[in-house]
């Protein structure tokens, strides 16, 4: 089961990795596998990552990365909004 990772307990807060309401009845649409593909990613692309993430999505073009459907889903979950929001501690909390 993946929980929503909000900044607060108090439940006011939106998921930080799919945007639902942390009250939403189901589990985050992120997965684990989701999460550590992305974490992956951004340690493999440096930096830029962020950017390079996007420019795949637009093209489609995912460079022989091993897990492009992982990325694609994760578009479609989040999109480049949720994307922007992503930060290294959120990276770091992923269990590997």
């Amino acid at each position: 089961m993946t929980r929503h990772l909000t900044k607060t307990d108090f439940g006011q807060c939106r998921c930080l990795w799919c945007g639902a309401h942390p009250r939403h009845p189901v589990e985050c649409r992120v997965t684990v596998e989701i999460r550590q593909t992305i974490a992956t990613f951004a340690v493999v692309a440096g930096r830029t990552w962020k950017s390079k993430l996007r420019t795949m999505w637009e093209t489609g073009d995912y460079e022989n990365h091993p897990d492009p459907q992982l990325l694609q889903q994760y578009r479609n979950i989040a999109g480049s909004r949720l994307l922007s929001k992503v930060t290294p501690q959120m990276l770091k909390a992923v269990p590997r």
